[in-house]
């Protein structure tokens, strides 16, 4: 029995190869386990967070209501308890539904006083009466730097029922949880919610197991091929290989491959030489087309005269014959003066074999418009003949798919990739020009609160009249787009920080004069605006434009909202 060995290079380097495919697999593996498990504990906390706090919430609504007509001063916090069980117990009892609903593990809910002991519970385990004396409690109860930090929290109307929440964990019974607590403001009653760490990180286990596996497979099979790839196929692939390179180069003057095998290998060499030959036969053919369809072809001297030879794609073009006709008066007529002395000082440095002319091709048009059709001109020159050739391609579909592709389809203004790219060009134009340039950054304010209170489709209307309304206002230099969610931004070009001043302050009015009519509704709105002016002097980026800007907008929320801030 032969011993097994490697038999050349390449089949030490697949070996290789495949086991470090594997390595990886299994990293890669292991890295999306670890973030799964992060992201399960992650959402786990999220949906206590959210159980507990708008319970809380609304059993606060049902304590001010019930004692809004009762004497309170005179009731202790029991007695005050005993008088709303009923109505409190009933949105504890809607909490468990929600636990049963929502999660997708097992979860308890209780509710303690200050002093730790419990008022309500639904424990599925056996509980205790009394948490006063542990660990969770104390941070809750006493950390005070924790309580303010986990503010941040509560928002919105639950901010005003809901004094602090935060996330604690602790063991019972060799079991570790993970729970979400909320106090509620005045009766500084405390809403637990907790879930089995052990349940919630139930699926990562399984992905674990399937990762363990796979690897176990993965690697079986990297040997077995490795041996397969050793023994039978390395030197005629390498050879296959070395053919199919060529091809891809486009090298079709290598010989076929020869081989006397009847084997896999021999028809995959029968196979590539039939390739090679259709290969070299549809390239030659594409090659033919590529001269013909879709573009034209023209070319001109110094005398700006188009020669007779041009292609017949431009009869589709012009519609008329343009042979001997001047090159300004069919490609540049709407530019003829700056063309013309660009075209002399082009044909000067081609007399001159000045190879340095690109930047005066560069000033060329580049799109022309004929017969409604929208063409792109590209410029070669012809350095032993003196002359110089355009190739026309009529990108008008191209255009228009581009144009759809950079609006916003809910606004109809520009979106945020095309803002990206706009900005950019509008840096570089100043900077070469010297030119001011301006950045407005706006944002609708409390605009979470206002879909939660009228729901999304109202905030989809008051976004398209929005941008509608600053389509209107706008000035013809302006570009406007919707920079993500509620916020938009403005580009003002050649406009420094005391115009965009100007134009921050008259949006910030004409929004505030808004009404957006739906259904029942007449919805008025109000945005913050921050702006930045392009540092020229400072060797400014977009980077940095775009930030100050947004500094700003956060600045004008700070300070009220509803105007503009400067930066």
């Amino acid at each position: 029995m032969n011993k097994f060995k490697f038999k050349t290079i390449f089949s030490k380097l697949v070996a290789a190869f495949l086991l470090l495919t594997i390595l990886l697999t299994i990293f890669l593996g292991v890295v999306s386990y670890s973030n799964y498990r992060e992201q399960l504990i992650n959402v786990a906390r999220n949906h206590l967070m959210i159980i507990s706090r708008q319970t809380n919430a609304r059993m606060y609504d049902i304590v001010e209501d019930q004692l809004r007509s009762m004497d309170v001063s005179d009731l202790s916090k029991d007695m005050i308890f005993l008088a709303v069980y009923e109505g409190v117990y009933d949105e504890f009892r809607i909490a468990e539904r929600e636990i049963i609903d929502q999660l997708e593990f097992e979860g308890d809910i209780y509710m303690l006083d200050e002093t730790g002991e419990v008022m309500l519970e639904n424990f599925q385990r056996e509980g205790q009466e009394d948490y006063s004396e542990e660990d969770f409690f104390q941070i809750i109860a006493e950390d005070d730097e924790l309580i303010d930090a986990h503010r941040s929290h509560t928002s919105g109307d639950v901010a005003a029922r809901v004094s602090a929440s935060g996330f604690v964990s602790y063991e019972e019974d060799g079991e570790e949880y993970i729970a979400a607590y909320s106090r509620m403001r005045t009766m500084d009653w405390i809403l637990i919610v907790d879930g089995l760490k052990s349940d919630i990180l139930a699926p990562a286990e399984d992905v674990r197991r399937r990762i363990t596996f796979l690897g176990i497979i993965g690697a079986v099979v990297a040997i077995i091929i490795s041996i397969l790839i050793s023994r039978y196929i390395s030197k005629p692939v390498e050879n296959a290989t070395n053919f199919a390179n060529q091809i891809a180069q486009g090298n079709f003057d290598i010989p076929p491959l020869e081989t006397k095998a009847n084997d896999e290998i021999g028809i995959l060499v029968k196979y590539l030489n039939n390739m090679r030959a259709n290969l070299e036969e549809k390239v030659k053919n594409i090659e033919n087309l590529l001269d013909n369809v879709g573009q034209g072809f023209l070319s001109f001297g110094s005398d700006l005269k188009i020669d007779q030879e041009y292609s017949k794609k431009c009869n589709d073009f012009f519609e008329v014959e343009i042979a001997n006709r001047n090159v300004i008066d069919v490609l540049f007529k709407d530019e003829k003066k700056v063309t013309e002395d660009i075209l002399d000082d082009i044909f000067t440095a081609i007399k001159n074999n000045d190879k340095d002319i690109e930047g005066y091709i560069y000033i060329l048009p580049d799109e022309i418009r004929l017969n409604g059709n929208i063409i792109e001109v590209e410029y070669k020159v012809l350095w032993e003949k003196e002359k110089m050739i355009a190739i026309l391609t009529d990108v008008t579909e191209k255009r228009a798919f581009e144009h759809k592709a950079t609006k916003d389809g809910l606004t109809g203004l520009y979106n945020h990739s095309h803002f990206q790219d706009v900005l950019d060009a509008e840096i570089e134009r100043a900077v070469r020009y010297n030119n001011n340039l301006s950045l407005l950054m706006l944002d609708i304010d409390n605009f979470k609160s206002f879909n939660d209170t009228y729901g999304h489709q109202a905030g989809d209307e008051v976004l398209k009249h929005l941008g509608k309304l600053l389509e209107k206002n706008r000035r013809q230099s302006d570009i406007i787009a919707r920079y993500g969610g509620e916020e938009f931004a403005v580009i003002l070009t050649e406009t420094d920080k005391d115009g965009a001043a100007i134009v921050g302050e008259r949006i910030n009015k004409v929004v505030r004069n808004m009404v957006v009519n739906y259904k029942e509704h007449k919805l008025k709105i109000t945005v913050s605006i921050g702006c930045s002016e392009l540092k020229l002097e400072e060797d400014d980026s977009k980077k940095e434009l775009i930030n100050r800007a947004d500094n700003a907008l956060y600045k004008a929320k700070e300070l009220g909202k509803d105007q503009l801030y400067i930066i």
